[in-house]
């Protein structure tokens, strides 16, 4: 039977802190970009309103690390229904351009590849783990 996994093996040092430093990247970007057309005074529809809630949780677990394939692979269904949707005009967003969209769904989906990294609270709560198997008693005899 084989055993399927939901994460990566966590990679340590600098191969760590570079995970950390992307999906940093990635998880401030959404947070703050959603964050703002949130709070930027422009009437939003219901569905951008909870994109962009959606967006703002996933930014903040991708921060911490937690749950961060499935968190990237939301985010870049997300991206890809921002380029198929507009937002209210006037409202100002670094991910204005298709370019930019594209960029954070490629960003998001090396993560779901790459894992979250040592650094994250994934590492903590499903990390590496040692199981130990006992011998094999012989059967009781009558």
């Amino acid at each position: 039977m084989q055993l399927q996994r939901a994460f990566t093996s966590f990679p340590t040092g600098p191969a760590g802190i570079a995970l950390l430093a992307l999906r940093a990247a990635v998880g401030a970007t959404a947070a703050l970009e959603a964050g703002r057309i949130l709070i930027g005074g422009h009437a939003v529809t219901y569905a951008v309103a909870v994109g962009c809630l959606c967006a703002i949780v996933a930014g903040v677990a991708l921060l911490i690390g937690y749950l961060t394939p499935f968190v990237s692979a939301m985010l870049c269904a997300e991206g890809a229904c921002l380029m198929c949707v507009r937002l209210p005009v006037g409202a100002l967003s670094l991910l204005d351009s298709h370019t930019a969209t594209i960029a954070l769904c490629l960003t998001a989906a090396a993560l779901i590849a790459l894992g979250p990294g040592a650094i994250s609270l994934d590492a903590r709560v499903f990390g590496r783990r040692e199981i130990a198997i006992p011998a094999k008693k012989p059967p009781a005899e009558f």
